[in-house]
C-alpha cells in the first residue's frame, strides 16, 4: 500500500509543479501594459446597416432585372455554346 500512495503523491506534486512552471511562463511572457490601439467606445445599441434586401423602387428592381436578363443572353448568344465556343 506504500509504494501506491508514494506513486500518486508523486503524480500530484509533478502535475501541480508543471502547472506552477506553465502559469509562471505565461506571467513573464505577458504584456506588462496593455495594447495601445484605439478602442472603440461601448456603444448602446446596434446601427443597421445602410445597404439593406429590401427593394426601393420595385418598378426599378424590375427595370434593373430585365436589363441584366437582356445582358446575359447577349452574352450567351456571342459566346455561341451551341457551337462548342467557351
Amino acid at each position: 500500500m506504500k509504494p501506491m500512495i508514494l506513486c500518486v503523491t508523486l503524480i500530484v506534486a509533478g502535475v501541480s509543479a508543471c502547472g506552477f512552471l506553465v502559469l509562471r511562463h505565461a506571467c513573464l511572457v505577458a504584456p506588462l501594459t496593455p495594447a495601445t490601439w484605439p478602442q472603440r467606445p461601448a456603444v448602446g445599441h446596434v446601427k443597421r446597416s445602410i445597404r439593406s434586401r429590401a427593394p426601393i423602387n420595385d418598378a426599378a428592381e424590375r427595370f434593373a432585372t430585365a436589363c441584366l436578363l437582356a445582358r446575359l443572353r447577349r452574352e450567351e448568344a456571342r459566346q455561341r455554346p451551341w457551337e462548342g465556343r467557351n
